[in-house]
Parts: C-alpha cells; structure tokens; sequence
C-alpha cells in the first residue's frame, strides 16, 4: 500500500484535484479497453494495478509530448534554414 500512497502523492502534487486528475486520466485508456472495476454508484475504484497504470499511461503523456517538441524544434530550424537557404538564391539571381 505504500507504493499506492506514494503514487496518490505524487498525483496531488500535480494537480489540487486528486479525482479531477485521476479522473481525467483514466478516460483515454479506459476508451481503449482498459477496465476499471466500479462500486455500486458507478464510480471508477482504484486499485493499485490501476494506478500504476495511470502512472505509466502518464510517463508515455510525458515522452509523446517531448517528442513533438522535438519534431517542432526540428521543423522550425529546418523552415529557418529553408528561408536562409532560398533567400541568399534569391540575393544572388538579383545581383546577377
């Protein structure tokens, strides 16, 4: 249970609405497949097989989006050097 503990304050720590988050959290895999059990009001109830879950649905959150700002960094230094490329051609077929 500790590590449980330990995950739910981690998850406090990210967002003032403990439920809010998990809550949030839990919609994505949840519409892939993934099973929560439920108590008798329909709530979702969080096991630790859950929760480790959602902590490792949250790490790969975390590398997608360093991904796309790699991409972007790339894209955009890219476009850089694509518009210095083409405006020193167009710098050269004018003096010429």
């Amino acid at each position: 249970m500790t590590n449980l503990r330990n995950i739910l304050q981690i998850i406090r720590s990210q967002c003032g609405n403990k439920h809010e988050y998990t809550s949030t959290m839990a919609i994505e895999p949840e519409e892939q497949g993934y099973e929560f059990s439920r108590n008798d009001k329909n709530q979702r109830i969080y096991y630790e097989r859950d929760i480790v879950t959602l902590s490792d649905f949250q790490k790969i959150i975390k590398k997608i989006h360093r991904l796309e700002k790699l991409i972007n960094k790339v894209v955009d230094e890219t476009a850089e050097r694509a518009a210095e490329y083409f405006s020193q051609k167009f710098m050269n077929v004018i003096e010429q």
